[in-house]
């Protein structure tokens, strides 16, 4: 069950880059507000369409080219991005992963074994979990309002942030 704790400070941290350099030829418009980096060679970015970085050249991704605007991965071969739904990235092509919300999907995160998606419903906030086979929709408190991003730790344990300072922690 998701409750809510107190309130929580986030701190980003930036790395230093010696140069600065300007790549364009993608929508970046809804798109492109985050990254995923496994290393300066292996950078994926929510685009259109969605883009690799290969310390070089940006290149779009697979045959299927979803408009995402979040992404998260475990490791090179699993990495997901949503565009009010949610693929998988797979042998160079995109995987439809059937969650099909009554609303839309707008942060993803996950663990070695899972992956979390929030966003809105009809009724308020939702919460998904993908284990990898199918998707569950774990109880959260009735009154959530839309969810914006989800954060997992290295333990499991799930932030969930979204409108009018709602926070949420589960499982």
């Amino acid at each position: 069950m998701f409750t809510r704790p107190a309130p929580l400070l986030l701190l980003s941290v930036f790395i230093a880059m010696s140069a600065w350099a300007c790549h364009s030829g993608f929508s970046t418009y809804r798109y492109g507000l985050t990254m995923w980096a496994f290393s300066p060679t292996d950078v994926y970015i929510p685009a259109f369409p969605a883009q690799h970085y290969d310390g070089t050249t940006f290149t779009g991704i697979g045959t299927f080219k979803p408009a995402a605007a979040q992404i998260w991965a475990r490791d090179p071969a699993h990495v997901y991005m949503e565009d009010d739904w949610v693929y998988q990235l797979d042998s160079g092509a995109w995987t439809d992963l059937g969650v099909r919300p009554s609303g839309s999907i707008a942060g993803l995160s996950g663990t070695p074994s899972g992956l979390y998606a929030v966003g809105s419903s009809t009724t308020g906030g939702a919460v998904f979990y993908f284990d990898g086979v199918g998707w569950t929709a774990p109880a959260i408190p009735v009154a959530t309002r839309g969810l914006a991003e989800v954060w997992v730790t290295a333990n499991g344990q799930v932030f969930a942030v979204g409108g009018h300072g709602t926070i949420l922690t589960g499982p």
